[in-house]
């Protein structure tokens, strides 16, 4: 899309609303928009509605030819009025050579043309969008990066948005120069510009701080597909869509095996539509109607060392070491010279808060020189030992005519332990929360709250005959399923288990091993 509102009209309006909440209810719906050309008259905040959306994804430009290290001098620049960042990425887009009618009706004739603008930029990077959605479809994953796949756990069949949108944004590559609204002729150098040492007048309401990897020029960088997939085997990939109630955490462990990439982390969402006209308040100095609704994190440590995102990694500024509170996007990058192999890299997505949804969608991309889940052929083992473990993270609604009590919860993790087939203690970090739901009667009985459990079934593998971690997914699924379950919780706690919402997550734990040579 290359339409919206011009500047200074950089509010977050109905429209941005309407977009939104068509991507929150559209899993697979990917929507992106030009930020516009207006970067070299305002500056800062030159982004106008619908580019200031959420969960689409805002496509600057960046120059082709005289200086491709930069963000094109028109190309518009964030922050949104609630301070969250963008655009999310820039591309090609000063100029672009591509075909050109005639002109004149009735000419079967064309030529070529060169343009310039945020409207060529966005389509290279929607046509990007497409090629990496077939890429998933034709199975070409596993072909290029067969251990990442093999530890990957997301639908290659039916990708989400927010997995093509964390796979664009994953890719990219931060540009080193722009412009400043005052001189569109000498570029300057985007890290003094977002410093606050800068005099330019137009970077001096957001110093960033020196040391980080984003800022409003160019977003997260510049988009560099063979920084996700790789086609020489040189890193792997691995891809995850999971879910996550209230008050939880997802987490992925990996073993660094060489220091030939650098490690990315990328965590999106599509979040439900916020406020209208929701932005910071200036004067009281906090976000007083931020337009995000659920609040994820991503904590990624490297060796045990927190590594922060977005402008949480910078070494100094405003926002130095402290976690994103505003976008739905999330990127951390650990550069070769801080890795060690043979040290654990480990991802974790906490849920802040949720108020509109019991559970959020999330996807999380991560590249690099890693063993992940399973371990990789070139370990010093594969065999299940009894230090190996096995675990599933499990989330499913019911619906029942009161909230539950402590017996409601002790009785539905019996039973849930009772089905798998395991032992109570093995169904760990279980939760048992509600929320009003719409009214509906079952058999005459008025169904007005929705529980949401949340839980984690874990065993050693070697104990047990599920053989891997596919084979506890799979048991858990049938089993949370069956008639007999469903009986089970109706006779035992009066709820009605809603099947079709089971989301059922593999994580496979093993003892940490070095890498050979």
């Amino acid at each position: 899309n290359s339409w919206g509102a011009s500047p200074p009209y950089n509010y977050y309006d109905s429209d941005c609303g309407d977009i939104d909440s068509f991507i929150y209810e559209n899993n697979d719906a990917l929507v992106l928009f030009a930020a516009g050309n207006d970067g070299d008259n305002e500056g800062d905040a030159t982004i106008s509605s619908p580019g200031v959306i959420k969960n689409g994804l805002t496509v600057g430009a960046a120059e082709t030819s005289t200086s491709p290290d930069t963000v094109a001098y028109f190309s518009s620049r964030g922050p949104t009025p609630d301070l969250r960042l963008k655009p999310d990425v820039v591309g090609p887009g000063d100029p672009v050579n591509s075909a050109d009618a005639s002109g004149s009706a009735g000419l079967a004739t064309c030529g070529a043309t060169s343009k310039s603008g945020t409207s060529m930029a966005t389509p290279a990077v929607a046509g990007i969008a497409a090629l990496l959605r077939e890429y998933l479809l034709e199975g070409n994953h596993a072909k290029y990066s067969a251990q990442g796949a093999e530890g990957s756990s997301y639908k290659g069949a039916d990708p989400s948005s927010a997995l093509l949108k964390a796979l664009i944004i994953g890719s990219t590559l931060p540009l080193a120069k722009g412009y400043s609204s005052t001189d569109d002729t000498n570029p300057v150098t985007l890290s003094s510009f977002y410093a606050g040492s800068n005099a330019v007048s137009d970077s001096q309401a957001f110093p960033l701080g020196t040391g980080g990897q984003v800022d409003y020029h160019q977003g997260f960088g510049h988009v560099r597909t063979s920084n996700v997939f790789p086609l020489d085997g040189s890193f792997d990939t691995y891809l995850f869509e999971e879910a996550l109630p209230a008050s939880s955490t997802w987490e992925a462990e990996f073993t660094v095996q060489a220091k030939v990439t650098e490690v990315d982390v990328t965590l999106v969402w599509n979040d439900p539509p916020g406020a209208t006209y929701c932005m910071y308040d200036f004067e009281e100095g906090s976000t007083a109607s931020s337009c995000l609704v659920h609040d994820l994190d991503l904590v990624v440590l490297n060796g045990g060392t927190r590594v922060y995102a977005n402008f949480g990694a910078a070494l100094n500024g405003m926002y130095a070491r402290q976690e994103d509170t505003v976008n739905t996007v999330e990127k951390v990058t650990i550069p070769i010279e801080s890795l060690v192999v043979g040290s654990q890299i480990v991802v974790q997505v906490k849920t802040k808060s949720l108020s509109y949804a019991s559970t959020q969608k999330f996807a999380v991309v991560v590249t690099g020189n890693l063993g992940g889940h399973p371990l990789p052929t070139s370990q010093p083992s594969l065999a299940p030992t009894a230090a190996d473990t096995v675990s599933v993270s499990v989330s499913m609604q019911m619906s029942a005519s009161q909230p539950p009590t402590e017996s409601d919860k002790s009785n539905v993790k019996t039973s849930i332990a009772n089905a798998v087939g395991v032992a109570e203690s093995s169904v760990m970090g279980f939760s048992l929360t509600y929320s009003s739901s719409s009214r509906r009667h079952v058999r005459r009985k008025l169904l007005a709250y929705q529980w949401t459990a949340a839980f984690e079934i874990r065993v050693v593998l070697a104990s047990t005959s599920f053989g891997s971690a596919s084979g506890l997914a799979t048991s858990v699924n049938t089993a949370l399923t069956s008639d007999a379950f469903t009986t089970s919780i109706g006779n035992t706690v009066g709820a009605v288990v809603d099947t079709s919402s089971l989301l059922v997550f593999v994580q496979t734990r093993h003892p940490p091993l070095s890498p050979t040579a």
